[in-house]
């Protein structure tokens, strides 16, 4: 019987595409990259964001923290305006937990700015709880959902990871748990799902009805 539900948020709750790459193009030309091309600024919508700041931006390692306070500048002032929120998601939580599901956010967003996102989207309340990342210390999607899963007192196998990259994606793997992409947002298309054998949604409302009427999760 599964009951917890584990969350990622850009790209699955949320659309922060815009402002995360408008911040991207901001600090590249702070440190003498103004012309990052648009695929590698696209890279960075998921993942470890100390590790896409150095790699895309080129920042050297001793210079993150600074690449760090430029881009979170940047985010607080414009950034964090850009986000929105995809068509039907409280209408499409609200189902879930109509269902008896218990949902977290397990996000590589900093949680701070992971809640504020959710709140911003008037969703917050939706979550037993969200987990993030911070500037300090390194830690794994694989970490945070493990997290989620102490929050809720649930094990693997009552539990779904519902995300929009491979990053969500090994990381359920890894752990054994059963996991559905989604496939509207920015790195697991329909056609790379069906290759990959993932089961997808196209919308927040269709992952409703595909994790409600699913016998396999009954």
């Amino acid at each position: 019987m599964k009951k917890l539900l584990v969350f990622d948020l850009d790209g699955t709750l949320s659309d922060s595409s815009e402002g995360i790459l408008y911040c991207y193009r901001r600090t590249g030309e702070a440190f003498g990259r103004p012309d990052i091309p648009e695929e590698s600024l696209r890279s960075g919508l998921g993942g470890p964001f100390v590790e896409n700041m150095v790699r895309i931006v080129g920042i050297p390692p001793e210079r993150i923290m600074e690449g760090v306070k430029v881009y979170v500048s940047h985010y607080v002032d414009k950034g964090f305006s850009m986000c929105t929120g995809y068509p039907g998601a409280r209408k499409a939580l609200e189902c879930l937990r109509s269902k008896g599901y218990v949902l977290c956010v397990a996000t590589m967003m900093v949680e701070e700015f992971s809640v504020r996102t959710l709140e911003k989207l008037g969703i917050r309340d939706m979550f037993l709880s969200v987990r993030g990342t911070n500037f300090k210390t390194a830690i794994s999607k694989r970490e945070l959902i493990e997290r989620c899963l102490a929050d809720a007192g649930a094990d693997v196998d009552e539990a779904v990871m519902i995300g929009d990259s491979f990053d969500d994606l090994d990381a359920a793997r890894a752990l054994g748990m059963d996991f559905v992409a989604a496939a509207y947002g920015y790195g697991l298309p329909k056609d790379v799902c069906e290759r990959e054998g993932v089961p997808y949604a196209e919308s927040l409302p269709e992952l409703c009805g595909l994790l409600r009427f699913s016998t396999c999760w009954s």
